[in-house]
């Protein structure tokens, strides 16, 4: 959770900037964006696990602005981390401005990639003192290490901070950073303080609350998540993560009926990038109350609503409609689908353990042992 990116996605600036943007989408046209308001909502997206969405707004932005240097080094990213080194370090090339401090950061970063730790950390070092060692530059480098999950050079960055007299007392920032460190590092307690004293300052920060909630609900306080998201609600009762995070609660304390009222309703309001998590968790509430008819209309509405699905994403929403089927005893119906999760991903051992309980309901059980024992060689071994 990055709260300091989240904290710019929250203002009214930027959603303009992305229902402009999601508008221009829906209604296939073309507008002008500057390429940073274009990489922020690439940001927004990853952020969200929106990863086709957001190489759509960089692609775009190329388009417009072919030699951006912050646009390249999205691309320059996305291209590395797909695997695609060749053509990322090629694109790299197309950098008119190679000196600039985007562009060490990169360097750092794919010297991180290539495991090139000790580089990578010589590179962030000599960034950081051509800064004068200044609070932005060491939070950014922090961040770098939250973002690669590596607790121990995190934190040693983070202390680089404390020493230069930024704690939790005195610098919102290095509280936001400090969340974004303990709930990335599975530090709920510490999270929970940090949020607790940004909130003693500003006790209307539904970001804050919002983050609270999450804290607790890792920690399957319910109680406590409760009531940091009605704190949350009574700021600001049409917030639509607020209102989100309430559902989750609801799912929680097993009362998928007043979750599936939530969802049902801040999915028409949400932007297109949100509703593919909303649809999933309506989709399991609706499984969950044996209510099939309305989960399959559910996931096949998702299907419908982005038709350029990866093909994992695919898979995976082909799995949950061959649930629905079977549960709507249609098994051959669910067949169908199961083969098309298979197709995508033959490895896929808990599609093929559903082929098979699939099979048993069409009684054939010889295949469906098979089918098993198959499963059994992709399975790992604490599964079996």
């Amino acid at each position: 959770m990055n709260i300091n990116m989240n904290s710019y996605f929250a203002k009214k600036e930027f959603k303009e900037i992305l229902n402009k943007y999601e508008g221009m989408v829906l209604n296939h046209t073309s507008i002008y964006f500057d390429a940073a308001d274009l990489v922020d909502v690439a940001n927004y997206y990853t952020s969200i696990g929106c990863i086709k969405e957001a190489e759509n707004a960089i692609n775009y932005s190329l388009k417009l602005h072919p030699n951006d240097t912050e646009t390249l080094i999205y691309k320059i990213q996305s291209l590395y981390y797909k695997g695609m080194k060749k053509e990322a370090f090629q694109l790299m090339e197309q950098i008119e401005e190679p000196h600039e401090l985007e562009v060490k950061f990169l360097k750092a970063e794919l010297l991180y990639g290539e495991e090139q730790q000790i580089e990578a950390e010589r590179t962030y070092m000599e960034l950081a003192e051509s800064e004068n060692e200044s609070f932005e530059i060491l939070m950014d480098i922090a961040l770098c290490y939250i973002d690669f999950n590596n607790e121990k050079y995190s934190k040693k960055w983070i202390n680089r901070i404390c020493k230069k007299g930024y704690n939790l007392d005195n610098s919102q920032e290095f509280r936001d950073l400090w969340c974004n460190y303990c709930m990335t590092f599975n530090k709920q307690d510490k999270a929970i303080e940090a949020f607790q004293k940004s909130l003693d300052e500003n006790p209307y920060s539904v970001l804050h609350w919002n983050g609270l909630c999450q804290c607790y609900l890792e920690q399957m306080n319910i109680k406590k998540a409760n009531e940091a998201i009605d704190f949350s609600l009574a700021i600001d009762n049409k917030n639509l993560e607020s209102r989100e995070l309430k559902a989750n609660c609801y799912i929680l304390e097993d009362n998928q009926e007043e979750a599936i009222c939530i969802y049902k309703d801040i999915l028409n309001q949400s932007p297109l990038s949100n509703k593919k998590r909303i649809y999933e968790m309506l989709g399991q509430c609706y499984m969950h109350c044996n209510k099939h008819e309305e989960a399959l209309n559910c996931y096949q509405e998702w299907l419908k609503e982005y038709p350029h699905l990866t093909n994992y994403e695919k898979a995976e929403i082909y799995s949950y409609i061959a649930s629905c089927y079977c549960n709507m005893n249609q098994p051959s119906k669910g067949l169908q689908y199961i083969n098309e999760t298979l197709k995508f991903d033959k490895y896929n051992y808990g599609a093929i353990i559903q082929k098979a309980y699939i099979h048993f309901q069409l009684d054939k059980k010889e295949i469906a042992n098979k089918l098993l024992d198959k499963a059994l060689l992709f399975c790992p071994k604490d599964e079996r």
